[in-house]
């Protein structure tokens, strides 16, 4: 009987293979993110929009199309569940996202295509 394949390995094997684990459960935003987009979510008052605007690229980056911002979420950013609808609210009146609300439920988010 062979022993675990861990035991076998390498010591320069068993680093790359901890370099690779660390690297698959880290989490990071998508690219390419346009600048002009940051600036425009930058210059929102407060922090909110900006993080909000980043919690959407986020979800964007797994392949959603229709991000629903719940607390969970906000809260995984650091970010406050009223501060995040407020920063919401923000992106939606400065035209930058569409908005679908409905009672009782989490937002659902759409990104406007930047021109």
């Amino acid at each position: 009987m062979y022993p675990p394949i861990s035991e076998r390995l390498s010591d320069v094997s068993k680093r790359r293979r901890e370099r690779k684990a660390s690297r698959t459960r880290s989490e990071f935003v998508k690219g390419p993110i346009h600048v002009s987009l940051i600036r425009k979510w930058a210059s929102l008052p407060g922090k909110a929009p900006l993080v909000v605007g980043l919690v959407i690229l986020f979800c964007r980056g797994l392949g959603r199309r229709d991000i629903k911002i719940t607390p969970a979420l906000l809260q995984r950013f650091g970010i406050s569940r009223q501060a995040g609808y407020r920063g919401l609210a923000q992106l939606e009146s400065a035209g930058l996202v569409e908005v679908e609300r409905y009672v009782g439920k989490s937002p659902r988010v759409r990104l406007k295509s930047l021109k």
